[in-house]
């Protein structure tokens, strides 16, 4: 299966998830090392978009698309969820629902529902997991944001 991820170009080729272990994402603790990347590239950059807010990005970017086993994707059971869990911004606050997946490596990724679009997935990555080099980088392709999502803050 193909995935996507928008970063900048200089974090193109690095997949070890560290970002993300920072401060921890919605889905991953702080100290959790994990990669997040989108089922469809508009999904990846919906997702990217939502976090710059009114910045407009002045380095280089590019999409990237990896390929992951089908056989190594496990899908989240998103009725297991509570109904507010799009709303729900503070980090590893849903982590509950991905340690498991996390610590018995039951798969190379985990897809999630997006809180942007509900009906598409985000797929984890999980950096450390022992089959992780089966995972492929198809492209790496130069990305750039069209100007009118920034068109307040060009002006």
């Amino acid at each position: 299966m193909e995935v996507f991820r928008i970063s900048k170009l200089i974090r193109a080729r690095d997949l070890s998830g560290f970002g993300a272990s920072l401060k921890g994402q919605r889905w991953n603790r702080r100290g959790t090392s994990v990669l997040y990347t989108a089922s469809h590239r508009s999904l990846a950059l919906l997702e990217v978009l939502v976090h710059l807010g009114e910045y407009y990005p002045q380095d280089e970017y590019a999409i990237i698309t990896l390929e992951v086993p089908d056989n190594e994707i496990t899908l989240l059971d998103a009725t297991s969820l509570p109904n507010d869990w799009a709303r729900i911004f503070e980090a590893g606050i849903l982590a509950s629902y991905t340690d498991e997946w996390f610590h018995t490596e039951q798969s190379i990724a985990l897809g999630v529902p997006s809180a942007i679009v509900a009906q598409e997935y985000n797929y984890l990555i999980n950096p450390l997991h022992p089959n992780f080099f089966d995972i492929k980088i198809k492209h790496i392709e130069p990305f750039t944001f069209d100007e009118r999502f920034f068109k307040d803050v060009i002006d």
